[in-house]
């Protein structure tokens, strides 16, 4: 095992301050600052497209910005009175015998809400490229690596399984969404031409498997890397990705995107880096002749 480096000391030392807290707070105020997070979570991610077009209709901002501070607004605002709530019932254990016994699952707890502090912080720095060349800094990382892949898959997981719509924590360029699944661009493309194509994770072949139902009415191509067994819809290949978004993913993977399947979702983010085996584009930091427009897809 290598050095820690500064990204690894940062998230230490933000575990031992969540860790004390939750020494401090208990395990019952622990649990409800869990709570405040997902609550909030859930009440944000459900209402914070109302409160973004109230937003817009007093005041003239991008919509992107509108729900940006409706979601954060709703979040803290409903984190806080959860918060307060459990302040008042946590009072209970300052004069029991269960004192000891809160402090030390408040101390488990704390430590594990700093892990998804961490993470979410993390995700959304590597989400959001602000940093030049801090998507590297956390792929050198022994704990910031592990913590984006797993705030990613339980990211997904949660928007599958609770009722709400969770904004998806990807941006993407605009022209992007110019492809549809469901449109003519869909329909005139050969996918069985795709066969062999080269994976964006691991530049292994994928396997054409055909179209499969996608637990629906909908079909939808699937291919599946022999190599590392990623699958995708095409988009997971960097022939794919090309014909189906008339684009090169290693020049967005230069600029930090990162990216998964929307219909055979893998659970993980990947980086296409190096030489494009399809034009042959190894990617550019910055295009000066192109206007940076950017969309949060829902």
């Amino acid at each position: 095992m290598g050095y820690l480096n500064w990204l690894d000391l940062l998230i230490l030392i933000m575990l031992l301050l969540f860790l004390s807290r939750g020494i401090s707070i208990g395990l019952i105020g622990s649990v409800f600052e869990v709570l405040s997070i997902l609550v909030g979570m859930l009440a944000a991610s459900k209402y914070y497209t109302l409160a973004g077009n109230y937003i817009m209709g007093i005041i003239p901002i991008p919509e992107g910005l509108a729900d940006v501070i409706s979601f954060v607004g709703i979040f803290m605002l409903v984190s806080a009175l959860v918060m307060a709530g459990g302040s008042l019932i946590s009072f209970i254990t300052r004069f029991s015998f269960i004192k000891f016994l809160d402090r030390v699952g408040g101390s488990i707890t704390g430590a594990v809400v700093g892990m998804g502090v961490a993470g979410i912080i993390l995700l959304l720095l590597t989400t959001f490229p602000l940093v030049d060349g801090f998507d590297s800094r956390v792929e050198e990382s022994h704990l910031a690596s592990p913590l984006v892949n797993l705030m990613e898959g339980l990211y997904e997981k949660s928007s599958e399984l609770l009722p709400v719509d969770f904004p998806r924590l990807a941006f993407y360029p605009e022209h992007l969404t110019s492809y549809s699944r469901e449109g003519p661009a869909f329909k005139s493309i050969n996918f069985q031409d795709l066969e062999g194509s080269t994976c964006l994770n691991c530049e292994g072949k994928v396997e054409f498997e055909g179209y499969l139902n996608t637990g629906g009415r909908h079909v939808s191509p699937k291919f599946t890397c022999f190599d590392c067994g990623r699958t995708s819809d095409g988009c997971q290949t960097f022939e794919g990705y090309h014909v189906m978004y008339d684009g090169c993913p290693v020049v967005l993977g230069r600029q930090g995107y990162r990216f998964d399947c929307g219909i055979w979702t893998n659970g993980n983010f990947v980086r296409p880096t190096g030489e494009c085996p399809y034009c042959g584009e190894r990617g550019r930091a910055h295009d000066t002749n192109q206007e940076e427009r950017y969309i949060l897809l829902p």
